[in-house]
């Protein structure tokens, strides 16, 4: 009996842990995608700074 429950409780725990890693890769995606962005954006006006100069 207690190796049931305990194969059960590590299946929960791998269910939390595999959510939890894919929220956290999300996350990580997003705002890496956002920095990016703002990077791209930064060095875009930078460049037209020194084009117009």
């Amino acid at each position: 009996m207690s190796v049931i429950v305990t194969q059960i409780y590590q299946v929960v725990i791998k269910c939390i842990f595999h959510d939890l890693c894919k929220s956290l890769y999300s996350v990580l995606m997003s705002f890496s995608i956002i920095l990016g962005l703002w990077f791209y954006h930064i060095s875009y006006k930078i460049l037209l700074q020194q084009i117009l100069l």
